[in-house]
């Protein structure tokens, strides 16, 4: 397109609203002045110049109104290419930064992976197995979610036949789980907020289930739990999962209570699948029927709390880190009976 400068005088707006504004002005001039000093009346001349200086104002304003439309449309058109220009620009542009984004984390993490596994080498200088890094990196460096401040607390006592109302071989264990758990990234996560997997005696299926789980307040019944499909039996095995958004920072306070049978003279353990501050087990024996032991499933020892002739209540500690798969085994037998308590660890 041809700029202004390079348009002929008839081309150009503004040139040609002066000419017909000026030629209008003459021509009505020229009019007038006839008018005023013409001796013979009114001439052919007057009219003519009189009719040629309306002609041109009507002309003026009809190249005034035409360029106004037109300014307004070209205006119209530039600002429609201009925003499909910014919605491709941005599209484009939104494109790119996610491609760079994936490829970057992509990037970093196989470059973290690879520097975490030489900084291991270099500082513990060790030649860790790729299958155990593995799973250190996969349990352990790369959790989004922990428990704090986990308690486990165990009520014995001896199971009574429903039809006979009398002992049988048979302990009514009653548990009773706190614990925090807590988002470990800077992005909402969805976590297995309440877990748990609980044995159940074929005989007995009545009496193993989970009576209440509590959420930050919230309770879910053992009704509510069954309802929503929190709880599932398979194999003998009753399961329980409640997944929940956690926020970044953020900590739920739970408490897992349930119900389940054990042989007289027998063993519960107490693992974890994610990483724990640490662990404390007590367990009560109000009818003081039992001898009850803990063993530290830990490289450290459990640490007993309560005094060791004490009967009817007994407390353990493990003030160590916990990681999945480790944790505390807790064994009872009748008063009185022979058991074998497996060797502690070394």
């Amino acid at each position: 397109m041809a700029s202004t400068s390079q348009l002929k005088w008839y081309e150009n707006f503004k040139h040609v609203s002066w000419v017909l504004l000026v030629s209008s002005l003459i021509f009505l001039s020229l009019h007038w002045f006839i008018e005023e000093h013409s001796t013979y009346g009114k001439s052919l001349a007057s009219y003519l110049f009189k009719d040629a200086g309306i002609a041109g104002l009507i002309a003026l304003i009809l190249n005034l109104s035409i360029e106004w439309i037109n300014r307004k449309r070209h205006q119209s058109h530039q600002d429609t290419l201009i925003n499909e220009l910014q919605q491709k620009y941005q599209s484009i542009t939104d494109k790119l930064l996610s491609d760079l984004e994936q490829k970057h984390q992509s990037t970093s993490a196989e470059l973290l992976s690879g520097v975490t596994k030489k900084l291991f080498q270099t500082v513990y200088e060790r030649n860790v197995d790729p299958e155990v890094f593995r799973q250190v990196d996969m349990h352990l460096l790369k959790a989004e979610s922990m428990r704090r401040a986990f308690h486990a607390d165990f009520k014995l006592r001896r199971f009574l036949d429903p039809a006979t109302n009398q002992a049988t071989n048979f302990v009514v264990l009653d548990f009773c789980n706190d614990f925090k758990v807590v988002n470990l990234t800077s992005r909402v996560i969805e976590a297995d907020v309440a877990k748990a997997l609980v044995d159940v005696t074929p005989q007995y299926k009545d009496h193993c289930y989970f009576k209440r789980v509590t959420i930050d307040g919230q309770e879910f019944s053992r009704q509510s739990l069954a309802t929503l499909g929190h709880t599932t039996t398979d194999n003998n095995y009753l399961t329980l999962s409640i997944k929940q958004n956690i926020q970044p920072g953020d900590i739920k306070t739970v408490r897992i209570e349930y119900t389940k049978l054990a042989p007289l003279d027998y063993n519960e353990i107490v693992v974890t699948t994610i990483p724990m501050d640490g662990i404390s087990l007590t367990v009560s024996d109000p009818e003081e029927f039992f001898t009850v032991s803990a063993v530290s499933l830990h490289p450290a020892n459990e640490k007993q709390i309560t005094p060791k002739d004490q009967r009817h209540l007994c407390r353990w500690e493990i003030e160590s880190a916990i990681l999945p798969g480790q944790g505390i085994l807790m064994l009872w037998h009748p008063i009185g009976a022979v058991a074998a308590l497996p060797p502690t660890s070394t």
